[in-house]
C-alpha cells in the first residue's frame, strides 16, 4: 500500500516555511519491509501530531517526522511505533539548517538548553557534556543541585536529552529550545558532520 499523494513542493511552500523552522530536528520514517509505508491521511498524521512539540508528514512513500526537540523526536517515534507497530524504520535524524541570502552563510539551529539535577550526578554529568564543549560559565552549583546553562548547535545534542535523563534515573530536569538560526564556524560544522 501507498500513500494516496506524496508531499509535493507546492504543498511544502504551501505550509507556514515559519513554524517548520521551529522543528528543526528532522527524521524520515518508512517501512521495515521495503514497501511504501501506509501512515494514512495527512488527516490522521496531524491528529498524531503535537503541533508545539512534533509533527509528522507523508513524505514520498513514507513520512517525516518535524521534532522541536530530541525527547519530542523520541515521543514522535514512540507514538507511530504504538500506532503501526514493528513495520516502522526510522533513518538517522538530521538538522535543518537554512541559507542565509544576504550574507550566503549556513545557519544552523541553535539550542538553548537547561539541565538542573542532584549534585551528587555532577561528574557524571560533566563527563556526559564533555564533547559539547561547554564554557565554563556554563555549569553553576545552586544549593543540592548543578544547573548547566548552554546554548549549543542541535547537531550536538541529538540523544542527549535521553542519556542524562538515563544517567540521572530521571532525577534531572531537561529543558531544549530553539533559541534561533545562527552561524557556525567551519571547523564547528565539520565537528558536528563527523
Amino acid at each position: 500500500m501507498s500513500f494516496p499523494a506524496v508531499l509535493t513542493r507546492d504543498d511544502m511552500e504551501a505550509l507556514d516555511t515559519r513554524e517548520l523552522d521551529l522543528l528543526p530536528l528532522r527524521q524520515k520514517v518508512g517501512a521495515t519491509h521495503g514497501k511504501p509505508l501506509a501512515l494514512g491521511g495527512q488527516n490522521l498524521l496531524d491528529a498524531l501530531s503535537r503541533p508545539d512539540r512534533f509533527r509528522i508528514l507523508r513524505h514520498g512513500a513514507g513520512g517525516q517526522i518535524l521534532a522541536r526537540n530530541g525527547l519530542a523526536l523520541a515521543e514522535a517515534q514512540h507514538l507511530l511505533r504504538q500506532a503501526y507497530g514493528g513495520v516502522v524504520a526510522f533513518e538517522c535524524p538530521t538538522v535543518h539548517t537554512v541559507m542565509d541570502r544576504a550574507t550566503g552563510k549556513l545557519l544552523v539551529p541553535l539550542m538553548f538548553l537547561r539541565i538542573d539535577a542532584p549534585r551528587a550526578y555532577r561528574l557524571d554529568l560533566l563527563r556526559l557534556l564533555a564533547p559539547c564543549s561547554l564554557k565554563p560559565d556554563a555549569t553553576t552549583l545552586e544549593r543540592g543541585r548543578i544547573v548547566v546553562r548552554a546554548e549549543l548547535p542541535l547537531a550536538r545534542l541529538i540523544g542527549l536529552e535521553r542519556q542524562v535523563i538515563d544517567r540521572t534515573d530521571g532525577a534531572a530536569h531537561v529543558l531544549c529550545w530553539l533559541a534561533r538560526y545562527g552561524p557556525v564556524s567551519g571547523v564547528a560544522w565539520e565537528g558536528l558532520q563527523a
